[in-house]
């Protein structure tokens, strides 16, 4: 049975929907019938600076650990990891609901804020705290992701991930 799956996140289940589902039975070099789907999503609207002037949720974070951080280099498990050098990046979603903070100079934007590296290990404690400023009215209406990314590697590549 070939399928296409989907999912979206929860709130946002009604900005996503499917309005085409059909098998591609000319398709003859498999045994496999490949399908395909067709979605309407619905866009994030652009929002004006002055919703935001007043009263924006800060969100701060602290205390936070990892245990058994695993190395994966575009998907794929690297085996033996005994070390790494993790720290964490924030980012929301939907994305415009936290930038990073602009620069001392005014223009454009500083760089994301993250977590210091926590050197050798792949059970890190931060004692950092972090505060994010959302732009959003209404904090159900975002989600938080965290992203811990090995410093050795983000060097290299920033979407290598543990």
């Amino acid at each position: 049975c070939d399928r296409v799956l989907f999912k979206s996140l929860p709130g946002l289940e009604s900005d996503l929907t499917l309005i085409e589902y059909e098998d591609c039975p000319d398709f003859l070099s498999s045994d496999h019938k490949p399908v395909r789907a067709q979605f309407v999503m619905k866009a994030i609207p652009d929002i004006e600076a002055s919703l935001f002037d007043t009263g924006t949720p800060n969100i701060q974070i602290s205390n936070l650990r990892g245990a058994g951080l695993v190395l994966e280099y575009g998907g794929v498990h690297v085996e033996g990891l005994q070390t790494s050098d993790p720290y964490v990046t924030f980012y929301t979603i939907p994305p415009w609901a936290y930038q990073p903070p602009k620069s001392a100079n005014g223009k454009g934007s500083g760089k994301r804020q993250c977590t210091s590296v926590a050197k050798s290990t792949i059970n890190p404690v931060w004692d950092d705290v972090v505060d994010l400023e959302i732009k959003a009215s209404d904090l159900n209406d975002v989600v938080l992701v965290l992203k811990v990314v090995d410093h050795n590697n983000a060097l290299v590549d920033h979407d290598q991930s543990i």
